[in-house]
């Protein structure tokens, strides 16, 4: 899946005396994270973070600001969490996931919750990741969304694909569920916290990633997929593009029990 294409359009509109409100722009980049206002003919041009909004009341025009950033990262997110998890599938020739927005619902009404423990939702898969740092709260990132994922992916060399087992004392559920063939869809929730960190009082801003697969995964005693291919197509799976989380960004996972 590629990266959304995303394109704001600045329309020009005139009032009674032809002044003009709103002026046509050259291309603006709304990936950027460079912030600039200025003052232009009488008409307020301003361009903050990632994307542009016309001359308004200020909280309007901020609270259409947040909207179409939040909407931007949101899709960002949907779009690396999704290609991670079929990256991994298809070294190993297995089926891509589709992205379910009621599937996605579900997990994101579950993550605000900020309850770090599994929902126990039948019918469903189910991944969980929380991370935190030191600092103020920030808004749940694209970043955020990678490690999670890479953090199930990194459970790979905890399971042995011929045997079908994971490593005495490691954990290997998480990737078993990224894999798992006959899960077709997926959809996840993600959410800044700021209470019930399981980090303690030393962290109490944290983030939560909820995914949800279906149909589910992680049947006791079967397969992620045919142990034909467990050879895959000798690729490796990487972590934060090869650079190790620092010492100041705690992770922890947690992993499913049971499916119903």
């Amino acid at each position: 899946m590629g990266k959304p294409i995303f394109a704001v359009v600045l329309v020009s509109f005139s009032d009674a005396g032809g002044r003009r409100l709103v002026d046509d722009r050259p291309p603006i980049d709304i990936r950027s994270t460079s912030c600039s206002a200025e003052k232009q003919d009488n008409d307020l041009y301003t361009r903050e973070a990632c994307c542009a909004i016309f001359s308004g009341p200020s909280n309007m025009k901020t609270a259409l600001l947040l909207a179409l950033c939040a909407l931007l990262v949101q899709a960002e997110v949907t779009s690396t969490i999704t290609s991670l998890h079929n990256a991994e599938r298809n070294s190993l020739t297995v089926n891509s996931l589709v992205w379910n927005t009621t599937v996605a619902a579900i997990a994101q009404k579950y993550s605000d919750k900020c309850n770090y423990a599994h929902s126990g939702t039948k019918g469903l898969g189910e991944n969980i990741a929380a991370s935190a740092a030191s600092g103020s709260a920030t808004a749940y990132s694209d970043a955020d969304a990678r490690s999670a994922v890479n953090m199930w992916i990194g459970e790979k060399p905890n399971w042995n694909c011929a045997t079908n087992q994971c490593t005495s004392g490691k954990v290997c559920g998480h990737y078993t569920q990224v894999v798992w063939e006959s899960s077709t869809q997926i959809g996840c929730g993600t959410t800044s916290c700021t209470t019930n960190s399981p980090f303690g009082s030393s962290f109490p801003n944290w983030k939560f990633t909820v995914c949800n697969y279906a149909p589910p995964g992680n049947y006791v005693g079967r397969r992620p997929f045919d142990a034909s291919k467990c050879g895959g197509k000798a690729t490796t799976s990487t972590q934060n593009g090869g650079t190790k989380v620092v010492t100041e960004t705690y992770i922890a996972t947690r992993t499913a029990t049971a499916i119903n």
